[in-house]
């Protein structure tokens, strides 16, 4: 007796709120519509179910129970199915855009629905910022509530600059999470600078045997008083494929930036014939940036710098897609022998890289990002493999 008081005792406790939920989480979503009565009591032993069939949403609810998990100690199980009960993930919500969910809550069940699996995963992100993060899996308490919302930029993205330094796979893992957290759905991923070429490239391997090292970094604000140290590493072709698929998994899609024709230091010290002065080049040590003549490339044939950064499409099969620019193209319309700098921008062919703001008034096709922040219209893609 005695016994079997004190396991009921100890259910009590463990079924009690240690914790409410708020809804007031960042983004904030479009309509929070509190419920005059009612909750759901978040605790373990409780089961999300999703989609039969479908792989993501499979993967939707695992990171739903993860997240869960690692915030509050709470285990939940995940099992296929449409269930009234528990934890729901479900398709099928009407919206205007694929990326938009709703959230319920009641008494029996927490139902998220949307259009496409990513929003399910955005709606996953709101609930998961409604928990907070305490120990002891102590049951949680949602209030009655119905969350409707969608995004108001279908392009919502952040950039990474490794090219200056750079950050480990881990380190570019977290910074992933942090996006998908606040329902970020691109990564730009800027992997070159004057100071470090970032990416492997098979066909040019000095670009990393040479590009990718300075041979020292200056101390402060271009001082003149430099570490000594040389630094320098870049991410391997499969280590990029490995990025791209964590980003996927998290509906977020990589855009990998290679700078040119500008910042092009590091990969000219690694194939200075490529240069308009003939070198010598080293990796840039300073910040900023070189004499521009200096740092530009400016081939002396009509030949093209290929390199294998693209992604399937129809018809294209494995083929890398030029980025590239014509050959000595600026010093060319610096001397008028060409009208414009659209007959020089013709040559970046593939959305998702990113053209300088002059390249893009010259003409360079519309799904390159205005880097002065004005809207330009954004080619949505399948998930590219832009390595070969």
């Amino acid at each position: 007796m005695g016994l079997a008081f004190a396991g009921m005792l100890m259910a009590s406790c463990a079924d009690s709120p240690t914790a409410v939920a708020d809804y007031q989480v960042v983004p904030m979503p479009l309509e929070i519509t509190a419920a005059s009565q009612g909750s759901f009591l978040l605790k373990s032993g409780e089961t999300i179910c999703y989609t039969a069939g479908n792989e993501k949403m499979k993967k939707n609810a695992e990171f739903l129970a993860a997240f869960i998990k690692e915030q509050t100690g709470i285990a939940l199980k995940v099992a296929e199915g449409d269930g009234e009960e528990g934890i729901v993930l479900r398709l099928g919500l009407e919206a205007g855009s694929p990326e938009a969910y709703r959230l319920k809550v009641d008494g029996r069940k927490v139902e998220i629905s949307a259009p496409s699996e990513a929003g399910v995963f955005y709606g996953i992100q709101t609930l998961r910022k409604s928990v907070s993060v305490h120990e002891g899996a102590g049951a949680v308490e949602l209030p009655a509530v119905e969350i409707n919302d969608s995004p108001r930029f279908g392009y919502r993205g952040m950039m990474l600059d490794v090219g200056r330094h750079m950050f480990s796979m881990d380190e570019i893992k977290t910074y992933i999470d942090m996006l998908a957290l606040h329902n970020i759905n691109r990564f730009h991923w800027h992997l070159s600078e004057d100071q470090g070429w970032r990416i492997e490239i098979k066909k040019y391997p000095r670009l990393t045997e040479i590009g990718s090292r300075r041979s020292e970094t200056v101390i402060g604000r271009n001082s003149g008083r430099y570490d000594g140290k040389p630094y320098g590493g870049f991410y391997t072709q499969e280590q990029a494929r490995e990025i791209v698929a964590y980003a996927a998994e998290r509906y977020i899609t990589v855009i990998p930036e290679i700078d040119l024709p500008g910042h092009m230091q590091a990969a000219l010290a690694a194939y200075p014939e490529l240069g308009c002065t003939g070198g010598p080049y080293e990796v840039w040590r300073m910040w900023g940036a070189p004499d521009v003549g200096h740092r530009r490339p400016c081939l002396l044939h009509r030949t093209r710098f290929d390199l294998p950064l693209h992604r399937r499409g129809a018809g294209r099969g494995r083929r890398p897609f030029p980025v590239g620019i014509h050959p000595c193209g600026w010093r060319r319309m610096s001397e008028g022998e060409v009208g414009d700098l659209s007959e020089v921008s013709g040559t970046y062919q593939g959305a998702g890289h990113q053209g300088r703001q002059q390249a893009l008034e010259g003409g360079i096709p519309a799904e390159l990002r205005d880097t002065r922040g004005r809207e330009v219209p954004h080619r949505e893609r399948t998930q590219h493999d832009w390595l070969g």
